[in-house]
Parts: C-alpha cells; sequence; structure tokens
C-alpha cells in the first residue's frame, strides 16, 4: 500500500560536518557562520515529503523484475540478491528549497556554494530519516543498502516508472525532466531490498557504493532493525 511521509525542515537534525564536507571546506570560524546562517534560513523552506510502496522482486541474472518494470543492472542486482521484496522511495525537500537555492545563486558563488552542500546534506539526512522509519515498520525484516538511479550502472530511465507508479507527482509534488532530473533538485528515488537476515547489510550511501576515491567518500553504518 502506497504510504506518504512528510515533516518540516526543523525538524532534521543535519551535522553542520556534512555540510562543511560537502562543500569541500576545513572547519573554521568563518565557515561556520555561514552555514548556521544559511540553515537558519533554509530549514524553515524545507518541507520534506515522500511516498514508498513495497513490490515483489523477481531476479534473472543481472535483470530485475519489480511487476510494473524490469531493469538490469549487476550492481542493483548483487545489493538485491535474497530478496523477494523491496521498498521504493521517492523523497524530495520541495520547491521552496529549489527557490532558495537559485536565490542563493545570484548573490555569490560562495553563497550558493553552502545552499548547495546544505540542501544535498538535508536530503541525505531526510533519506537517512526514511530509512530508520522503514527499519521499524519493516521489521523483522533487514534493510539492504538503499541504491538510487544513476549510481552502480543503473540507469536514469527507471525514475519514469517509478514517478508513475508511486504518483509521485500528485502525492508529493515530484516530476521528472525530458532529461530523467528529478524536479525540485534535491530529490532522491531509491529501491531498499528487504532481507531476512543481516547478509549484505553493510552500508548506506558511501559504503555501498564503488567509487572509492570519490571526494565526497565517508563511512556510515547501515539502518536496521535490532533484535
Amino acid at each position: 500500500m502506497l504510504k506518504i511521509l512528510h515533516c518540516g525542515g526543523e525538524k532534521l537534525n543535519i551535522p553542520k560536518s556534512e555540510i562543511i564536507r560537502y562543500a569541500g571546506g576545513a572547519d573554521g570560524e568563518t565557515l561556520n557562520f555561514a552555514v548556521e546562517k544559511c540553515l537558519t534560513e533554509l530549514l524553515p523552506k524545507i518541507s520534506c515529503k515522500a511516498c514508498y510502496d513495497e513490490f515483489d522482486v523477481k531476479s534473472d541474472g543481472e535483470t530485475l523484475d519489480f511487476g510494473f518494470a524490469k531493469v538490469k543492472s549487476q550492481k542493483l542486482a548483487k545489493n538485491l540478491a535474497g530478496c523477494r521484496r523491496v521498498v521504493i522511495f521517492a523523497a524530495t525537500l520541495g520547491i521552496e528549497t529549489d527557490r532558495y537555492l537559485q536565490k542563493c545563486s545570484l548573490i555569490s558563488p560562495a553563497s550558493a556554494l553552502i545552499a548547495q552542500s546544505t540542501g544535498a546534506a538535508a536530503i541525505e539526512e531526510w533519506c537517512n530519516n526514511i530509512c530508520e522509519i522503514l527499519a521499524s515498520e519493516k521489521a523483522p525484516m533487514y534493510l539492504r543498502p538503499r541504491f538510487s538511479p544513476g549510481y552502480g550502472g543503473l540507469s536514469l530511465s527507471i525514475q519514469k516508472d517509478i514517478i508513475s507508479v508511486l504518483d509521485c507527482n500528485r502525492k508529493i509534488g515530484l516530476t521528472l525532466t525530458d532529461s530523467l532530473m528529478l524536479t525540485p533538485t534535491k530529490s532522491v528515488t531509491a529501491f531498499v531490498g528487504l532481507g531476512e537476515n543481516r547478509e549484505n547489510c553493510t552500508g548506506v550511501g558511501c559504503t555501498a557504493c564503488d567509487l572509492k576515491n570519490c571526494a565526497f567518500r565517508k563511512k556510515k553504518t547501515c539502518f536496521e532493525q535490532e533484535n
């Protein structure tokens, strides 16, 4: 059954260290002040929304069948190995976030960098919150690392089917451009496999990604329901 989540930006616990990491800077008084100012301005404008549903998944080698669509991806097939069910979600920070980012881009490159970095950290935190909710809701199943289109060889074209099957436009105001980019821009779609044990529950985000030399790489534990 399709479910919808929502909360205000003030509910997000965004680590300032994450914003600074996305900005590529070192901790310092000036940068900390800029981050604090951005958080004060941006958080009230953020409208966190998400919709998700659970689907059967069948695997034939690298080809995965979700019922509403088929996709070929070696990395996603490995991620979902052994899973018979998968949660697919779409999440966004809302259009007001985009408007704030656009405003900052007109002020200065520095303002734009801090705003974009704050937005990136905010959508990551919102996705983490969604995974925590799913871990509790889907227990005693364990969550596999979330996996998004555009990574690990998974084509962005699957987002057309995700946007359609989750009715994202009507439910959370999320659409797709002709170039397969999500609008609002600070948005994510993702697959989260449901496993019967901890096997292959190795992490989310960076720890589930093969780009070892990425400048934004970090270590992070997976979200899973403890017994």
